[in-house]
C-alpha cells in the first residue's frame, strides 16, 4: 500500500491512500479511485493515474492540459514512483510515500 501526502497549497496535511491495481486521481468521483478535494480546481477531473503491481508504483498522467510533475520533471508517459518522490498536481504539492 501507498499513500499521497498533501505537504503545500490547500491541501496540505490531507492523505490520500493507494490501493492494490489502478488509483486515478481527480476531482470526479464518477471516474477516480482517489478523490483529490475541489479546494485546487487547477485539479482536473480525471488527473493521474498510479498503478500498484507487485510492490512497485508507476505514476501516469491522465490530463495533457493539466501536467502532473514528479520531482519537478513534466510526466509524458509512465514513470516508475519511489519513497519520498514530490509529485506536482494543479496547485497542489504531494509527496508519495510507499507503506
Amino acid at each position: 500500500m501507498g499513500v499521497l501526502v498533501g505537504i503545500e497549497g490547500k491541501l496540505e496535511g490531507e492523505l490520500y491512500p493507494l490501493y492494490d491495481g489502478d488509483n486515478t486521481l481527480g476531482r470526479d468521483p464518477t471516474q477516480c479511485e482517489v478523490v483529490i478535494s475541489e479546494l485546487d480546481p487547477r485539479i482536473s477531473r480525471k488527473h493521474a493515474k498510479i498503478i500498484h503491481a507487485e510492490g512497485l508504483f508507476a505514476i501516469k498522467p491522465e490530463n495533457e492540459e493539466n501536467p502532473t510533475l514528479v520531482n519537478d520533471e513534466k510526466l509524458q508517459d509512465m514513470a516508475e514512483l519511489s519513497d519520498g518522490a514530490t509529485i506536482y498536481m494543479g496547485r497542489s504539492e504531494f509527496r508519495f510515500r510507499s507503506v
